[in-house]
């Protein structure tokens, strides 16, 4: 909470990976990120990344504002959000958990070389991603009110993804 971040090395706002029980109502606000930047793999500036059977809910990342999000100085994309299940080389079980009811509110990314992707990735019919809302997000001046809007990565193992203007509306 009201914090100014600039990252060269790893993921400014991240929980996970290694999630062995579950992580919840835990809330980010009030941050100023300046810079983003991972050196050898894809830069990204929220992400979940839940490696183990834990579940990760009720999370809301909310007056968030990016300066620049450049992408990393080996191979690699842009991320602006990426939730993940899938076990990795940090996992304990190896076996998938979940991610649940994340709130993404006033979050503005003003500046990166081009429109970066926003990727929510379950890991099966069982271990899935829920409920994830996108409030009054602006990306490079546009606002994200559907998945063309954004460069949205979602694959069939994700459920209920909304959108609204932050008026209340639905989205």
């Amino acid at each position: 909470e009201n914090s100014v971040i600039w990252t060269d090395l790893a993921h400014p706002l991240t929980v996970g990976t290694e999630v062995l029980n579950s992580v919840y109502r835990v809330t980010f606000t009030n941050i100023d990120i300046l810079h983003v930047r991972e050196p050898a793999h894809n830069s990204r500036a929220l992400a979940i990344h839940v490696g183990d059977d834990g579940t990760v809910h009720d999370i809301t990342f909310t007056d968030i504002r990016i300066e620049s999000l450049s992408p990393p100085f080996a191979n690699g994309d842009i991320d602006l959000i990426q939730l993940e299940v899938r076990p990795n080389s940090f996992s304990k079980t190896k076996r998938p958990g979940y991610i649940r009811n994340i709130l993404f509110k006033d979050i503005t990314l003003v500046d990166a070389p081009f429109f970066p992707s926003i990727e929510i990735q379950g890991f099966d019919e069982a271990h899935t991603i829920e409920n994830i809302r996108f409030e009054n997000v602006v990306v490079k001046g546009k606002q994200i009110l559907s998945l063309e809007d954004g460069k949205f990565h979602v694959n069939q193992f994700v459920k209920n993804v909304s959108f609204s203007t932050g008026s209340n509306a639905p989205g």
